[in-house]
This record gives C-alpha cells, sequence and structure tokens, in this order.
C-alpha cells in the first residue's frame, strides 16, 4: 500500500517531493497508532484531544523526530466530546489531525480522522471533513 501512495504522490509533485510527502504521511499514521495506544491504556476507549496528552503518556516517542519541518495539528471534531481519561483531561469519540509543511505555502497536505483514513489534498490547505473532492483519500 505505501508504494502505491508513493507512487500516486511522485506522480502528482516530482521526485523532490517523496521525501517530504511520505514524511507527513509517515507522521499521521504515527499519530494514528499513538491516538489507538491511548484509547486502551488511558482515554477508556476514546481518543486524546491534544498532541500533548499523547506526549505527556509518552506515547508520541520518537515519532516527534518525524514531525520535524512539519505542522502537524490535532483537534476534537465538534460534538464528540468523550469522558474524562486516567488523568482527568478531556478527551474526544472522534478527532482530525492534519500534516502541512511548516515552511511552505504550496501542497500537498494530508489530514487523518478517527476512523483511519488519510486524505490528501494538493493545496497546502488540508482537506476538512465532511471530506471529498477535491480532496481524495489514500486508503
Amino acid at each position: 500500500m505505501v508504494v502505491g501512495l508513493l507512487e500516486l504522490s511522485t506522480a502528482r509533485l516530482g521526485r523532490p517531493e517523496v521525501g517530504y510527502v511520505t514524511q507527513m504521511i509517515a507522521a499521521l499514521k504515527s499519530l494514528q497508532s499513538a491516538e489507538v495506544a491511548f484509547a486502551a491504556v488511558c482515554g477508556g476507549g476514546a481518543y486524546a484531544s491534544s498532541l500533548k496528552q499523547l506526549d505527556d503518556l509518552s506515547l508520541l516517542g520518537n515519532v516527534a523526530t518525524a514531525f520535524n519541518g512539519l505542522a502537524i495539528e490535532l483537534q476534537s471534531l465538534e460534538g464528540n466530546l468523550g469522558k474524562d481519561d486516567c488523568r482527568g483531561l478531556p478527551t474526544t469519540r472522534a478527532f482530525y489531525a492534519t500534516a502541512t509543511g511548516s515552511r511552505r505555502s504550496h501542497g500537498p497536505s494530508f489530514a487523518l480522522t478517527s476512523n483511519g483514513l488519510i486524505w490528501e489534498s494538493a493545496t497546502a490547505v488540508p482537506p476538512r471533513p465532511p471530506f471529498g473532492a477535491p480532496a481524495w483519500s489514500l486508503k
């Protein structure tokens, strides 16, 4: 599956962008894994509503290095507040995360939802729910 993603991105962006695209996709996949672990360990089945919650429990681990040069944002989807986590902090039943280049004014950009789907946009503005054209799913 990853090979197909790289080929798709290579076709759209050209060879110099492949490492950049791979980095953003890898960061979002790592974030998804951290959220699943959080839900099992501390969230009572709900997800962290901030990157700090994940980092405080060391669930991001070495993943933070994958964020170098990227702007990664995580937020709760509106109306999806969960119960408090094992430390009394709010959780969410559904999250939305984005990955963009922190120093770039053009695309691509990516979004991740709690169902594990990664969406891509050819622009520097990440796709927003409800997803659809002009964005496309990578999974």
